[in-house]
């Protein structure tokens, strides 16, 4: 299927830091596509630029922390221009988050090498959202990353004395209210990861055919006919975030009696409640070859998150680990015909506990290679679809 108007520009202005699914989006789109985004993998680049220079006409890119505007070739010679400015905490009211905001809505009318960077089409995230101006003459589609935050499925209430404040909680999920108002209103679209998050929104009073499902990313087509499993370790990757899952999975591996490796960026008052039980290494942030290195070591990554995707699992299979880890994980519920992944229904604990028991039994990874679906001709009609019903 192709617009009705050929020529169409499509603006991707997002601040997640996984794009793999701009591949499926530029191999059948009837769009000329520009990127907005804090940061461009080189090698992604690289390979987008041989397959598609004809639909990439100008890459506008982002970069957090930046304060001044720069105007630039980029670093490989490659004629596009590259945009770097500021678009954190767009809702606090700082005189220079005032500034990046109204950059933004300046970007998006000013124009670049003879061509408009107001694009007939704009996706962009949950948080960037509100600050573009509506337009009847542009489809605006938000990318919502996480599920909804009033979500059935959103715990409450911590477990084995875990520090959760859900004061601060309650704060966030009103500025988050707010924004998705404003989404629910004035967008045509929606792009999510799982359909756990579908469901979330469809809840949360938006049309269901309006939302497209699209997996944040696929394991690697590697196989494994034997991992050498140097301890019998499990590990945990994460933040004191509740719905991550810390004090389920530091309860289930004391249980199971299994050593648990936690590494993420944690509070205080969580690192000196981990420090409490003799079965937690703690380590802290760590870079990802370092994580890829800590996954060779562990046997098993337990993974009791309720979340839109979970990269965490994806990285952990493509490691060769054998994964814990519930429907309620985006990523989990999306590849559960995967035989290394041991997935509960829910997040009761006995359940969890008896994947994990399974898990641990398991030396054998067994041969999976990932069936990619094609997302771009579907993307392309679902373009097409809320056009039709803008005109």
């Amino acid at each position: 299927m192709r617009f009705k108007q050929m020529g169409k520009k499509l603006l991707y202005a997002s601040n997640v830091s996984n794009i793999a699914h701009l591949e499926h989006l530029l191999m059948n789109s009837p769009c000329s596509i520009y990127i907005m985004r804090p940061w461009i993998p080189k090698q992604w680049l690289i390979r987008v630029v041989g397959k598609y220079s004809a639909k990439l006409s100008n890459l506008l890119r982002t970069r957090d922390g930046d304060r001044t505007i720069n105007i630039t070739n980029t670093p490989m010679n490659l004629g596009f221009v590259q945009f770097y400015a500021p678009l954190r905490n767009l809702f606090s009211n700082s005189p220079m988050t005032l500034l990046e905001t109204n950059l933004v809505n300046y970007f998006l009318k000013m124009r670049v090498k003879k061509h408009v960077v107001n694009k007939d089409i704009v996706i962009t995230t949950r948080d960037i959202f509100p600050s573009f101006e509506y337009s009847n003459e542009k489809i605006l589609i938000a990318e919502m990353r996480e599920l909804h935050r009033d979500n059935i499925w959103n715990r409450q209430v911590a477990i084995g004395g875990f520090p959760f404040d859900p004061t601060k909680r309650n704060l966030d999920i009103s500025n988050y209210r707010n924004q998705f108002k404003k989404i629910r209103k004035n967008a045509s679209g929606l792009i999510t990861y799982s359909n756990i998050s579908k469901d979330s929104f469809v809840r949360n009073g938006y049309s269901e055919e309006k939302i497209f499902v699209f997996p944040l990313k696929y394991p690697k087509n590697f196989t494994y006919n034997q991992k050498v499993i140097r301890s019998n370790n499990i590990l945990f990757v994460g933040r004191d975030d509740l719905n991550k899952g810390l004090d389920l999975a530091v309860l289930i591996s004391k249980e199971a009696g299994t050593k648990l490796v936690v590494v993420g960026h944690y509070s205080g008052s969580v690192i000196d409640w981990l420090r409490k039980f003799k079965h937690v290494e703690f380590k802290g942030s760590v870079n990802r070859y370092q994580l890829q290195h800590i996954m060779l070591e562990c046997h098993a990554v337990i993974a009791p998150s309720i979340e839109s995707y979970g990269l965490v699992v994806i990285e952990a299979l493509e490691s060769g680990c054998v994964v814990v880890s519930s429907k309620l994980n985006g990523a989990a519920a999306t590849f559960i015909q995967n035989p290394n992944l041991f997935c509960s229904e829910n997040l009761e604990i006995d359940n969890l506990l008896q994947k994990l028991r399974s898990a641990m039994q398991s030396n054998f990874n067994h041969e999976y290679v990932t069936e990619k679906k094609d997302y771009s001709t579907q993307f392309a009609n679902f373009l097409e679809e809320i056009q039709n019903k803008n005109e």
